[in-house]
């Protein structure tokens, strides 16, 4: 007869201690069912996604790519870094629409204009003994003309301040005598660009050597207001238009493009993230 243990509450201790390991798997199973209902969802559905695109899908503005793993994502199309091409400059002293002339005539002997005063000394090229009349300012109109007494509309844009004083030199032929010619630019605005946004001088900066480049044009302009890594550059060349992360044109040279007359150039703070 098997002898029976001397304590019989041991007994009974250790088959609650079994009975309660027993029940530890089926505790644990529970609890992970009870999470996994209460677990916050991280993102939409697939239903919910094809629901609030379905106008855009319609419109073919957006495309959706059902995915499995990362081999099904689409590969970008290389794009070219920047649609302008970086064109000789202009000459400085071009004339176009908009820019306002001075206009000097020199004349010896008999003078068509009527002028009084003497030429100064110093003007070696012109007879010491000539009469200056300096015309009243004219600015050049829409169609690229100006408008002088006997020479009628004279077609300037497009043309530097030499050809234009020799073009008005062959228009007095046979009403004055030799006369001789001298056009300055008072104000430039074929030869300028635009510059706006976080800049500190925004507006019309007229280009001195038509070779500067856009980060030429920021500094001239008074520089950029705040980080550079968090403005974006933007190039409009009439139709066409293009951005550029500052801190990208300031650290690759071969990035800074040279700017040309009649761009316009904005500095927009778009932080990345």
């Amino acid at each position: 007869m098997a002898k029976l243990p001397t304590n019989m509450s041991d007994v009974f201790v250790k088959r609650a201690a079994r009975s309660n390991l027993m029940a530890l798997p089926v505790v644990a199973v529970a609890l992970t069912l009870t999470g996994c209902a209460t677990l916050p969802s991280s993102g939409p559905t697939g239903g919910q996604i094809r629901k609030s695109l379905t106008q855009s899908l319609v419109d073919g503005r957006i495309d959706l790519i059902e995915m499995n793993g990362p081999t099904d994502l689409p590969v970008a199309p290389a794009r070219n870094s920047t649609p302008f091409v970086d064109r000789p400059p202009p000459p400085t002293d071009m004339v176009g629409p908009g820019d306002v002339l001075d206009i000097a005539v020199y004349e010896a002997g008999v003078t068509l204009f009527g002028g009084s005063l003497r030429a100064s000394s110093d003007a070696v090229t012109f007879d010491p003994s000539a009469k200056v009349e300096r015309l009243p300012s004219i600015r050049v109109d829409d169609l690229g003309e100006i408008q002088l007494p006997y020479t009628g509309h004279l077609h300037v844009a497009g043309h530097t301040v030499n050809e234009i004083e020799k073009m008005i030199r062959r228009s007095l032929h046979g009403l004055s005598q030799n006369p001789q010619i001298l056009v300055t630019i008072r104000e430039a605005i074929t030869n300028s660009v635009i510059v706006g946004g976080e800049i500190g001088r925004p507006g019309r900066l007229v280009l001195t050597t038509n070779r500067e480049s856009l980060s030429d044009a920021v500094a001239l302009a008074g520089g950029y207001k705040g980080d550079a890594k968090d403005l974006v550059l933007r190039l409009q060349r009439q139709e066409t238009s293009s951005d550029f992360r500052l801190s990208d044109l300031l650290d690759g040279p071969e990035r800074d493009l040279r700017v040309y007359p009649g761009d316009r150039i904005s500095v927009l703070r778009q932080p990345r993230s």
